[in-house]
């Protein structure tokens, strides 16, 4: 499958997660590094700028929560839960550590949310180790690079 048909799948699941429950505000995927890698959101004020931005702090701040878990013997994180004055947050991982996090308006239940982060990071699994394995090839062909 070629690298533009994976992120259309990316797109189209990243859409139904944001539509499944109307406390979403905005889902994106980052990779380990920080690096966005898709997002969809219903909040047309947020430029890609500050999702990129977004994206690295979320990484950053899951690969502090697996360090913690090995720190004190608990292992790694599954879910990351953020109740604020304004709203919710909630991250999981996803294949080779990349992120999905749900942002959502303070009237999202988090065990809702929870459960949807879930459900749609098992569904971009599959799709992700597809599209790792295609931008490997990409890199490896001279076609994109890998810096």
């Amino acid at each position: 499958m070629a690298l533009e048909e994976l992120y259309k799948e990316v797109h189209s699941i990243l859409l139904k997660l944001l539509n499944s429950d109307n406390s979403i505000i905005t889902v994106l995927l980052a990779d380990p590094t920080g690096e966005l890698i898709h997002f969809a959101t219903k909040n047309s004020d947020l430029d890609e700028m500050k999702l990129r931005m977004a994206a690295a702090t979320i990484a950053a701040t899951f690969g502090g929560a697996r360090v913690l878990g090995e720190d004190f013997e608990v292992l790694s994180p599954n879910f990351l839960i953020y109740e604020f004055e304004g709203g919710n947050l909630v991250i999981t991982k996803c294949y080779k550590d990349t992120t999905l996090a749900i942002l959502a308006s303070s009237d999202g239940q988090l065990g809702a949310l929870r459960a949807l982060a879930r459900k749609y990071s098992n569904n971009l699994n599959s799709i992700l180790e597809k599209l790792f394995i295609e931008i490997e090839k990409e890199i490896k062909s001279g076609k994109i690079s890998n810096i």
